[in-house]
């Protein structure tokens, strides 16, 4: 009797030995190749950080994507730069009506003139270029031209920290100062930095990206915005859905350039006071919704990647994708868009395997943020796409 207790007993261990071996193996396995796919997806998001055919280099990346507040925005309190717009030129407008800043320039609450901010980061008549550059711009608004169609108010970034790990598991982090400046400023200091760049001003190249991080060419980070990837079925099977953008957007060089399927600027609105910062996941569905016309999107569908700096015009970006059930001809392709008509000439779904984005980046021209967008993307889905030098 004993004998066959026994050998119930051994029975017994062997065949719940076996049940957990045959779940523990499969599941090891699978953690393997996931780890081993998300080394693989590692190295070539690092590879990708300075892009400089591309003029780009990258700040901060997570691979997948961030953890949820893990890429924090928050606003300085009482912290403003705003250029007043020419009193004669403001007269001047008759056909609209502009909400700008009049009177004194607000320069950080004026804690520095602009002699000596001039002299800090190497450009001693920085005070007559921004003179100059104010009545460029300030024409161009009374105008309405090269996308200078209303002013609003908008986020700059005052400094950054890049490098920050979550201690128990070394998830990156990154913290990111802002101050409230608008529309004007900040396409007057665009313009200030594209004589920077015909000067050779050693702030234009992308060695100077270690300067930026410390906040030292804070008059110029006037903008930090979302360039947003959405990828979804279509009758091609998975697509990323790219943009055209329009000859009423922004910069006339980069009118019919293909971009990502959204790109928007961070603003006021997207400030979330109770939470004391910017929510990025409100601010990418907002995007979605003025552009395109997209809405009832899930937290859960969408994924902040990298953080970036754009040195063709000095803006910082962040990288998002957005991941959707559906048919894009079906739930997307027909929506009206608030903004899309001043944006957007045409949404274009482009299947996300290599050899087709290899061929629609090689026949068509793009935005240098818009192909880094598609570019680490793609690498999240294991995809390296290629390009020619030129875009």
């Amino acid at each position: 009797m004993e004998s066959l207790q026994n050998s119930v007993y051994w029975d017994f261990l062997l065949l719940l030995l076996g049940a957990v071996l045959g779940w523990l193996v499969p599941v090891a396995i699978k953690t393997g190749y996931v780890y081993r796919l998300n080394q693989r997806t590692r190295k070539r998001v690092k590879d990708l950080g300075t892009n400089r055919d591309l003029n780009i280099i990258t700040l901060s990346s997570a691979v997948p994507s961030y953890k949820k507040d893990h890429l924090s925005l928050r606003k300085k309190d009482g912290l403003k730069f705003l250029l007043a717009f020419p009193d004669d030129l403001f007269e001047a407008q008759t056909d609209r009506e502009l909400t700008v800043h009049k009177g004194e320039d607000l320069i950080f609450n004026q804690q520095h003139t602009l002699d000596e901010l001039g002299q800090s980061i190497g450009i001693p008549d920085l005070e007559e270029l921004m003179a100059k550059h104010k009545r460029i711009i300030a024409e161009k608004f009374v105008r309405g031209e090269d996308g200078c169609l209303f002013n609003g108010t908008k986020f700059g970034v005052h400094s950054m920290k890049t490098d920050l790990k979550v201690t128990r598991n070394e998830d990156p982090k990154a913290v990111i100062t802002l101050y409230e400046t608008d529309y004007f400023t900040h396409r007057v200091m665009r313009s200030v930095y594209k004589e920077l760049i015909d000067r050779g001003h050693p702030m234009t190249s992308l060695d100077s990206v270690h300067d930026l991080t410390k906040g030292k060419y804070r008059l110029f980070t006037t903008s930090i915005g979302l360039n947003i990837m959405l990828v979804m079925d279509s009758k091609e099977g998975e697509s990323v859905i790219l943009s055209q953008r329009s000859s009423r957007s922004a910069y006339e060089e980069n009118h019919y350039r293909y971009n990502s399927t959204v790109m928007e600027g961070i603003s006021l609105v997207d400030y979330d006071e109770f939470k004391g910062g910017v929510d990025l996941y409100d601010a990418v569905k907002r995007g979605l919704f003025e552009e395109i016309g997209l809405s009832r999107v899930s937290d859960d569908s969408i994924f902040l990647h990298d953080l970036f700096m754009e040195m063709n015009y000095f803006e910082i970006g962040i990288t998002a994708s957005v991941q959707l059930d559906g048919a894009y001809e079906e739930d997307v392709e027909g929506l009206p868009a608030n903004d899309g008509e001043l944006e957007i000439i045409q949404k274009v779904p482009v299947p996300m395997r290599a050899s087709a984005l290899k061929d629609f980046v090689e026949k068509k021209r793009f935005y240098s943020q818009g192909l880094y967008t598609l570019k680490m993307v793609a690498s999240r889905h294991n995809i390296k796409v290629s390009h020619k030098k030129s875009t």
